[in-house]
């Protein structure tokens, strides 16, 4: 894996040494943009969806802008146990190898490296792959729903006490997702994929957009985040990394 470090990242200098003299803000060169949930969330407690606020929920990698029907969005909303902000690149469908990577807490003009980031792979010919969130208790204990309650049994109404401890409600993403690739129903290999990112005030993250069409890079910058509601961040587009 190959690294570039630089101001901001090297591809940049010349957009922002240019700015005095084009009198071009760093608000121009790095565009901003705010993502909110779909979720309807009255008392702390999800209530469904509100089709209004779904479009303003996905980021389109390639046209830049908002919506949720482009071939590549990048989603806020999902809820996994107790991760209530998540980024998500699994809305690309079957020919997206998009991956996103988190590269730390940094601002746009700080000094940091920049990976080349590998894409996911490539799916052969009759091979689905298959992702598996777990958010049970422990020892088979009720897990932590989204809206922080429990499930007692198979139909019961859900209780706010757990009568065993969690073991992955409250644990990072990396454990509760999984996945695997399978090929006339039966596993034949993974890649350790993961369309969610779990997002952090401050942080940067990579994205490099590949599918039939697209093969480019987004740099992006979380500037606000309320919890379980909306993230404003900001966001370069660049090619290749050299």
């Amino acid at each position: 894996m190959r690294m570039i470090a630089g101001t901001a990242i090297l591809l940049f200098l010349v957009q922002v040494s240019v700015l005095p003299q084009t009198k071009a803000s760093t608000e121009e060169v790095f565009k901003k943009v705010e993502l909110i949930t779909p979720w309807i969330i009255k008392n702390g407690r999800s209530r469904g969806t509100d089709p209004q606020r779904r479009p303003r929920s996905c980021f389109d990698l390639i046209r830049l802008d908002l919506g949720c029907w482009g071939p590549q969005p990048l989603g806020y909303g999902n809820r996994i146990g107790d991760n209530w902000d998540i980024f998500a690149t699994d809305g690309g469908g079957r020919d997206s190898r998009t991956r996103m990577i988190e590269v730390g807490k940094y601002g746009w003009k700080d000094k940091f490296s920049i990976p080349e980031v590998e894409p996911w792979s490539e799916l052969k010919p009759g091979e689905q792959r298959h992702i598996m969130i777990n958010v049970s208790g422990r020892d088979g204990a009720p897990g932590r729903n989204a809206d922080g309650s429990y499930a007692t049994a198979s139909g019961q109404r859900p209780t706010k006490k757990a009568k065993q401890s969690v073991a992955y409600a409250d644990s990072p993403l990396s454990r509760q997702v999984t996945s695997n690739i399978t090929m006339s129903g039966k596993s034949v290999r993974g890649d350790g994929y993961s369309p969610y990112n779990e997002v952090k005030p401050g942080y940067m993250y990579l994205v490099h957009v590949v599918n039939l069409r697209d093969d480019h890079y987004v740099l992006i910058k979380v500037e606000e985040l309320v919890r379980g509601d909306r993230v404003v961040f900001s966001y370069f587009k660049f090619g290749e990394i050299p």
